[in-house]
């Protein structure tokens, strides 16, 4: 059986009834109060949130501009551009083997100078997609053809970058990507082959 709160006086019905009335707008105010604030928290930390993707995104266009420009630097390298006539070569003599152990050089001081940007850099023969010279020389002749790093660049005339991929060949089997672009050939305009560099 239910006990009904039974007041002793008047006075003690009345300050009950007026005490709920008061403490009723005080938790209303309090519920609003903590639904306001825990939507401005929220807000807050997706603002926050959204300001880290963008210093990200920033971040990373950043990054990827200068690994494009890394690539245009080599790219228009003189030493690099004389390449082309021994890389269109089928037999090639002292002369030609020489100005492509130069060429091989110039792209492991490029590669020493950014140990931690790029673990092999290669230019690709522009019709058997095979790798003429690479700072690996064990990469020399390896044909390409077929990948996405050799025929993007010479359909789209512009720098691909191939997805992220998880390196079983390297010491620290790190994730990296690939990087490629034209060598256009100082007069015709035309491509002489592909750089790729992977991360």
């Amino acid at each position: 059986m239910k006990r009904k709160i039974q007041f002793k006086s008047l006075k003690t019905r009345l300050t009950f009834w007026f005490l709920v009335l008061a403490l009723l707008p005080l938790l209303a105010g309090m519920t609003l109060t903590y639904f306001q604030s825990s939507q401005s928290i929220k807000k807050e930390a997706f603002n926050k949130l959204l300001a880290i993707r963008d210093l990200k995104v920033k971040e990373l266009n950043s990054w990827l501009d200068d690994r494009h420009d890394n690539l245009l630097t080599a790219s228009e390298d003189f030493e690099i551009r004389r390449l082309e006539k021994a890389i269109m070569k089928k037999d090639r003599n002292k002369s030609d083997i020489a100005v492509l152990e130069n060429g091989r050089r110039i792209l492991k001081h490029y590669l020493k100078h950014q140990p931690e940007q790029y673990s092999e850099i290669f230019i690709l023969h522009p019709h058997s997609g095979q790798i003429v010279i690479s700072t690996n020389k064990q990469s020399d002749g390896k044909e390409r053809l077929n990948n996405l790093y050799f025929t993007e660049p010479l359909r789209t005339r512009q720098l691909y970058i191939k997805d992220i991929y998880y390196s079983k060949t390297e010491k620290k089997n790190r994730h990296g990507f690939f990087y490629s672009d034209i060598l256009f050939c100082p007069k015709r305009q035309t491509h002489c082959g592909c750089i790729g560099r992977p991360c």
